[in-house]
């Protein structure tokens, strides 16, 4: 399975993804002016602000959608819908991005692993303070959390993206370019011409092809 491109779905209209990728080049642009080094991980702006209310936003609805299409009950605060989230997709915590421009590795949702239940730092320190007293917190909206925000994002859609479309690819042309999964290829159809970006996710084993 996974070795011809018509029996796959193309991601040109993957819901969500281009609201994920404008993020992403929104993030891009604050790093014009803020070099992304680790002395500068906590430098804060409206920016990152509101960089991390979208991400965590969209975190949140695909999240739900997810949980939606594992047939479990998509009611409740993170904290609730961990539990199914986790049980379904045990390895899902362990999941990591790198940062080529910075040499940087994001692990969003490390926070969950080995049965913590503490909500990620970029979500309780970062979203719930911006989101109900930005006034009070404006070190909440830390470049560290725009990251990590934005990456757990990304991982959300790519596991909703794998259970809903089962063997999904994107087009090289919508790949990722600031934030990227440490397990990706690319593949080259030639009867199509379409070079694809496609992903592996820890708890998916890798595809074996003919």
């Amino acid at each position: 399975m996974g070795t011809n491109l018509h029996d796959r779905d193309i991601g040109h209209n993957f819901p969500h993804w281009h609201y994920y990728l404008n993020l992403e080049k929104d993030l891009t642009e604050c790093l014009r002016y803020v070099e992304p080094v680790e002395q500068q991980f906590d430098v804060y702006s409206d920016e990152f602000a509101r960089i991390i209310l979208l991400a965590a936003s969209g975190f949140e609805n695909s999240l739900k959608e997810l949980i939606e299409v594992i047939g479990k009950n998509s009611k409740g605060n993170l904290q609730t819908l961990r539990e199914p989230l986790i049980s379904e997709f045990p390895s899902l915590v362990e999941m990591e991005f790198y940062v080529p421009r910075c040499d940087i590795v994001l692990k969003p949702l490390g926070d969950w692993e080995s049965g913590k239940e503490k909500n990620p730092d970029w979500w309780k320190n970062g979203y719930v303070k911006i989101k109900h007293d930005k006034t009070r917190n404006p070190e909440s909206a830390s470049l560290r959390r725009a990251f990590d925000s934005v990456a757990a994002l990304q991982l959300m859609l790519l596991y909703l993206y794998k259970k809903k479309y089962n063997d999904p690819v994107l087009p090289i042309t919508l790949a990722p370019n600031l934030i990227q999964p440490r397990d990706i290829s690319t593949s080259s159809y030639w009867d199509t011409g379409i070079i694809t970006w496609e992903w592996r996710l820890p708890d998916y084993p890798v595809m074996q092809t003919e």
